[in-house]
């Protein structure tokens, strides 16, 4: 889902998208409309960024 946008041609970077969640989860930026999961917060902020982003690793480039 985070890649619609990218897919589309809307943008070159799921975080450049205005209503996307990546820039707050993969980021690490603040957003009030979300609330992370106790077990996601659990793994740490370095941690659950760099596994958030492991998937989509290449998948804008391609």
């Amino acid at each position: 889902m985070e890649l619609n946008p990218v897919h589309a041609g809307m943008v070159a970077d799921p975080a450049l998208c205005r209503w996307s969640s990546d820039r707050a989860i993969a980021l690490g930026e603040p957003d009030a409309l979300l609330t992370a999961h106790p077990l996601y917060l659990g793994l740490g902020a370095d941690a659950r960024r760099a596994a958030y982003r492991e998937p989509f690793r290449g998948a804008v480039d391609d």
